[in-house]
């Protein structure tokens, strides 16, 4: 019987060659994102140094935000670049699909996407009737489920723009105030005129700060890992199809002599079913059989029996059993006699 996900191609003339994966490699792409991370960090001790020597404050606490921000999507974009290199290093590293005549099947050793691509093909090939398997829908979904893990990241990249565009704006509101701050009071005796310089420049401070980790953090360094994360990601759809193209669509082509195979070997399970079914029903009417046959034996001993003990019945024991015979009779018309007696 025909199994679940096994590929029914019946192809007697295909022979079985097993090419073996090429050597793994580090990812162009991944290679691209270590460098990120690198300059990155270079970027970052710089940037600490530098803030120290400026004693750095934002008073509207948006530029902490945005470093929490960054934090949360740069592990999302970790967690996320991990697992297409892995993805992609278990597809390179075992050994290629490959059909196998005789078990009639793509055998694979993976155990990862690939292999859940190939389970769908097999699936397609198997349930439709035209000898089409396009695996263009397939490929699209895998390709949405990869792009949805790392489109988190770029909203992530997004919102950190957003918010140092809003600490600008906010920065410049309170250096207004504080400008505002220092008019009234040359106005006055001028006692609030250096708060109001301190504070003008503070907001101003803030406004700076906050574009500049807005846009270094989330509009440079982020945008730039999400970009060398989601190549890897369609990297891994391309090698996916690749594979799939070369060695597992080639022996999922329908031909009518395919069709007609199809169609035998479904008889034929239904022949080797009523095969079996009918050698069940043959092994049971033979037990009937011999049941009949053992029952006819025991007749025939009976028969022997009553025929032996037939004479000494025409004696003694023939008259006592006339005798109570005689008596049943008589008891019979006496009971009906008192029923008669009753009811008149």
């Amino acid at each position: 019987m025909k199994k679940k996900n096994e590929l029914i191609v019946n192809d007697n003339n295909t022979e079985n060659i097993k090419p073996l994966s090429k050597d793994v490699k580090i990812n162009n792409n991944y290679q691209l994102w270590l460098f990120i991370n690198g300059l990155m960090l270079v970027a970052f001790i710089a940037g600490i140094r530098i803030l120290n020597s400026l004693e750095f404050n934002d008073s509207t606490g948006i530029s902490y935000g945005i470093f929490a921000t960054f934090i949360l999507f740069y592990a999302l974009n970790l967690v996320n670049t991990t697992y297409f290199n892995t993805q992609l290093n278990k597809i390179q590293a075992t050994p290629l699909p490959v059909y196998n005549n005789i078990i009639d099947n793509i055998e694979y050793e993976g155990n990862d996407l690939l292999q859940d691509h190939i389970d769908s093909l097999i699936t397609i090939h198997n349930n439709n009737t035209n000898g089409k398997v396009n695996q263009n829908n397939t490929l699209d979904i895998i390709a949405n489920k990869l792009a949805r893990r790392e489109y988190l990241v770029q909203l992530g990249s997004n919102i950190m723009v957003t918010l140092g565009l809003i600490g600008t704006i906010t920065g410049l509101i309170v250096a207004i105030s504080g400008l505002d701050i220092v008019l009234t009071s040359l106005d006055s005796d001028g006692k609030m005129l250096l708060p109001g310089l301190k504070q003008a420049l503070s907001g101003m401070g803030s406004a700076f700060y906050t574009t500049l980790f807005g846009a270094v953090l989330g509009g440079f360094f982020l945008k730039l890992l999400h970009q060398a994360t989601n190549n890897m990601a369609e990297e891994l759809v391309d090698e996916i199809a690749l594979r799939a193209e070369l060695y597992v669509i080639p022996f999922m082509k329908k031909s009518p002599e395919h069709t007609i195979n199809n169609h035998l070997l479904g008889i034929k399970e239904t022949i080797i079913d009523f095969s079996h079914f009918m050698e069940n029903a043959s092994v049971q009417v033979t037990e009937y059989l011999k049941s009949i046959e053992s029952m006819k034996n025991q007749i025939e001993i009976l028969n022997i029996k009553i025929g032996n003990v037939e004479p000494q019945m025409n004696g003694v024991h023939l008259q006592v059993l006339k005798e109570i015979g005689n008596t049943l009779k008589g008891m019979k018309v006496e009971k009906k006699s008192i029923i008669k007696r009753l009811f008149n």
